[in-house]
């Protein structure tokens, strides 16, 4: 008689292929609506089903798999994090770094859903994006339901679980309170009026640099590209135009020419742009990524107070931080200290984000009409990550009603408008 190979044995006796086939079914239902919004699906419908139904399975989903759930959820939202190592000479790591990331997620899937008990899974999910790993809190379940006429406010997004809760909880006809919680909760929240555009002429540029381009010592063609993004909007007879994050990839304080050509520039349109701003702290070096806008002959800059972990700072203690900057042979940004910045162009406030700031609930605070954002998502890139950046962009805006004005070096330039047009 032959003998079974024993890894074989271990994987029929654990079922193991089961589970893993179990979670990767689940963890695609969680997240198919990134996906779906990545190539251009639109239907507030489908969404809305989607939203449900990912809701319901992951409710009701069965605690042997949940590891696995968790899994491939997080290599499904973030697989495209590590894609930074590209740049840095290290693209060996980033398999490992997948692998990480999913494991982190599947830990975290193992406790919140430890319990079958669906009371104990719907509170837990409606706090899961407060579990962020060192303040990365990306995997937001709201995000699902920005294109569906559901209101996603804490209340609303609340009633949303209640109501999924009552479908799993309950039995025969009683599954129809599930219904009627919707119901109530479109009533509640009447969809809110659109907010109308701002009465001045803003272009909003997109580029498509390579990240591997953009930090090379000679930067001519990139600087007079963007002065030719510049002249072409005031050819255009606009009154704003946007540039991406580091579209001056360099100290540009640092140029005092370059500085006055912007400057006399800004007399015949406001200017919105990214660029670095190096200066001297305490006897140290520091570096920032800023926001500036040059408007009517004046200069005002915004530095970047929130800073993603691991692309721009380092969470880690400092004798671990110090090597792996060493290794990596970067540095790290300095965090400004400033709270969210509104700055008045043309008559109107407008808030200053910068790429990952416009992703974050404290840069909603008092409902700004107007938000501003640059992003440089050629980190990343081709990836899924500006689809997602998007779709959380949008769900804060829908919350407090905000229009962003969104320029990207890497992704689509749009704007971003918090209520559904049909």
């Amino acid at each position: 008689m032959q003998k079974l190979n024993p890894l074989y044995l271990f994987l029929i006796s654990n079922n193991l292929i089961r589970k893993i086939a179990k979670g990767l079914v689940a963890a695609i239902c969680l997240s198919l609506f990134i996906y779906l919004y990545h190539f251009g699906v639109r239907n507030i419908w489908v969404y809305t089903i989607l939203g449900i139904f990912s809701l319901f399975y992951y409710l009701k989903s069965d605690r042997s798999y949940r590891f696995f759930f968790g899994f491939f959820v997080g290599i499904l939202w973030f697989y495209w994090v590590p894609f930074s190592f590209r740049f840095f000479g290290v693209d060996y790591l980033i398999p490992l770094a997948v692998v990480g990331i999913g494991i982190f997620y599947g830990l975290l899937f193992y406790i919140v859903l430890y319990f079958q008990n669906v009371w104990y899974r719907a509170i837990l999910l409606f706090f899961l994006p407060y579990f962020a790993p060192f303040g990365f809190d990306w995997l937001n379940l709201r995000a699902a339901f920005v294109l569906t006429p559901l209101n996603i406010s804490n209340i609303g997004y609340a009633l949303i679980i209640l109501s999924i809760v009552l479908m799993v909880h309950l039995k025969g006809s009683y599954r129809l309170l599930s219904v009627l919680v919707l119901i109530f909760s479109l009533l509640l929240f009447p969809k809110p009026e659109a907010i109308p555009s701002p009465p001045i002429k803003i272009e909003i540029v997109s580029t498509d640099i390579p990240q591997g381009m953009r930090w090379q010592k000679d930067n001519t063609d990139i600087i007079e590209n963007n002065f030719k993004y510049i002249d072409e909007a005031i050819l255009a007879n606009q009154e704003v135009v946007i540039l991406p994050e580091t579209a001056f990839p360099m100290n540009l304080e640092y140029d005092k020419n370059l500085v006055q050509r912007l400057l006399q520039k800004s007399k015949s349109i406001a200017i919105v742009t990214g660029a670095i701003y190096i200066t001297e702290i305490n006897n140290k070096k520091e570096t920032f990524n800023s926001l500036y806008v040059f408007n009517n002959g004046r200069m005002q800059r915004v530095d970047k107070s929130v800073l993603v972990p691991f692309g721009e700072y380092m969470p880690m203690p400092l004798f671990l931080k110090e090597q792996l900057l060493k290794f990596l042979n970067i540095g790290e940004f300095r965090a400004g200290k400033t709270p969210p910045i509104d700055i008045q162009i043309g008559g109107e406030l407008f808030r200053m984000a910068i790429c990952y700031e416009a992703t974050q609930e404290k840069f909603f605070i008092n409902s700004p009409k107007y938000m501003i954002a640059i992003s440089n998502n050629a980190w990343f890139t081709p990836s899924i990550q500006p689809s997602l950046q998007e779709l959380l962009m949008l769900m804060w805006g829908k919350i407090y009603q905000t229009m962003i004005f969104h320029s990207s070096n890497g992704a689509e330039s749009l704007v971003l408008i918090p209520h559904l047009e049909g």
